[in-house]
């Protein structure tokens, strides 16, 4: 690992950036730039509702954790050759796009077989735009079209993004800008749950490195010069002095950065990145400068692949990024059970069960939740999230994470008891709900193949000895298939 201090790296990194590239564009271009201010966090933007569900200030959101729900990829920590209360960052034009890459790692765990439901991004930029003009999009590919590593321009990324995500005043949302003048820095947290999730594929085998691991994202704003004061564009990070490479992505240990707080390296990212600077679509052969042309491209820098600089003469470093995701897309998930249930006022102990196989978008049969030795004669409903719980409530637990659903409510129908002891000699009901169903209803946009959903049922116990009314049954989780 590069130990140099951070005035020798700065030093080496102008040397580096005021020397002409090579043939193979094994050098930075000109554009680098290290702004003066602490970046700030600008808030969690939720696409669907298009409402900000976390307003401006206070630090970054900690990583999520774990490998059901959690971060998939970490590239946060701050390039370290900065000074205090600096970013450094890539100043592009309007008409320029540039790509990352890092990898969606397979854990080797139950639920990490092939791919991630990607639900948030978190980037961060400089931006010279004033607030309601400020116009980024930013675009995911499953893999790189090209090899970078040979450094042979012009290394092209794959034709067609799995995802975007366009922000601007013509798609409806405002984004923090700069209110300065002199350009300023944010972190924002886009919230895709609810329908803009996209899927990142791994092809599970766990190779470091591996090509079919690997993804691509690009960067791109649409605030020309000629309109606000100087050109923005995405925030340097990636710096292993952090912590060690690839830590802080998916199950790994994190690095701390002074700024972000706990942050990654970005497991498997390239010291470099893939540039356009005529604006042409990307594609097999890369930019061929056929339509838009800069007007002011940077004079060192052509299409093609280039190094932040150059390792290890310089930091390791890449574009500020992290991914979190809301399980997997396609995978299969066998149905799952977890928190404990509250015991009813006839001493018996609801559980779940649930039908053979998953529920399904196109479906067209029944996929039941079941929620078994429930009070007799009692009504009650199933309560479902996206996020799990294990809280103490009324009594028993809470299984699931606010913000969640109710189904309808429905009257528990007598059957057998199941349970040992005491529970069987009671009279017993079964309470039901038909997930299909509620897939299907449409009243849920965020009920998606692939989506991974936690439930609870819930009902009347007026006998409760606890006092509040209810009993709680125990949790289930489940995927959404196609």
């Amino acid at each position: 690992m590069h130990t140099r201090s951070r005035v020798a790296s700065l030093v080496a990194l102008t040397l580096t950036l005021l020397a002409p590239p090579g043939a193979s564009q094994e050098s930075s271009p000109l554009n680098w730039t290290v702004h003066q201010g602490r970046p700030r966090f600008g808030g969690t933007y939720h696409v669907a509702t298009r409402a900000w569900t976390r307003r401006p200030g206070g630090g970054l959101p900690a990583p999520a954790e774990g490998a059901l729900d959690g971060t998939v990829y970490d590239n946060t920590c701050l390039w370290t050759g900065a000074a205090p209360n600096t970013v450094a960052y890539n100043a592009v034009e309007a008409c320029e796009s540039v790509w990352d890459n890092g990898r969606v790692p397979f854990g080797g765990g139950p639920f990490d077989v092939g791919d991630s439901l990607v639900d948030a991004v978190t980037f961060a930029h400089v931006t010279f735009a004033p607030v309601g003009t400020v116009d980024v999009r930013l675009e995911f590919f499953d893999e790189l079209g090209g090899d970078c590593l040979g450094l042979t321009p012009p290394g092209p990324p794959a034709p067609t993004p799995t995802g975007s995500v366009v922000l601007n005043a013509a798609n409806g949302v405002t984004l923090p800008g700069d209110p300065t003048g002199a350009g300023t820095p944010w972190f924002l947290t886009i919230d895709l749950s609810g329908g803009g999730e996209f899927c990142l594929r791994s092809e599970g085998d766990g190779t470091p490195n591996s090509g079919a691991d690997s993804f691509t994202w690009s960067f791109r704003h649409g605030n020309s010069t000629a309109g606000v004061p100087g050109a923005g564009g995405p925030v340097i990070a990636g710096e292993p002095m952090r912590g060690a490479f690839g830590s802080c992505t998916f199950s790994l240990a994190c690095g701390t950065d002074p700024v972000v707080g706990p942050c990654g390296t970005g497991l498997s990212q390239f010291d470099g990145y893939w540039q356009n600077v005529d604006g042409d679509p990307a594609g097999p052969t890369g930019g061929t400068n056929t339509s838009v042309v800069c007007p002011s491209p940077p004079t060192t820098a052509g299409t093609g692949c280039f190094f932040f600089g150059g390792w290890p003469g310089n930091p390791w470093s890449g574009y500020f990024l992290r991914l979190d995701r809301a399980g997997c897309c396609m995978c299969s998930i066998t149905p799952g059970f977890y928190c404990t249930s509250k015991t009813t006022s006839d001493g018996c102990i609801p559980f779940l069960t649930t039908d053979a196989g998953f529920p399904a978008v196109s479906s067209t049969t029944a996929w039941n939740v079941r929620s078994n030795d429930m009070r007799d004669g009692e009504s009650g409903f199933l309560v479902y999230s996206f996020k799990k719980s294990n809280l103490g409530f009324h009594g028993g637990k809470l299984c699931v994470k606010a913000p969640f659903v109710r189904s309808p409510i429905a009257k528990a129908k007598q059957v057998p008891c199941l349970g040992t002891g005491t529970c069987v000699t009671k009279t017993c009901s079964q309470l039901r709900r038909n997930f299909n169903a509620t897939v299907q209803g449409g009243s849920d946009p965020g009920l998606t193949a692939g989506r991974l959903v936690y439930a609870q049922m819930r009902q009347r116990d007026p006998a409760d000895p606890t006092g509040f009314g209810d009993n709680l049954s125990d949790g289930v989780y489940f995927l959404i298939a196609p």
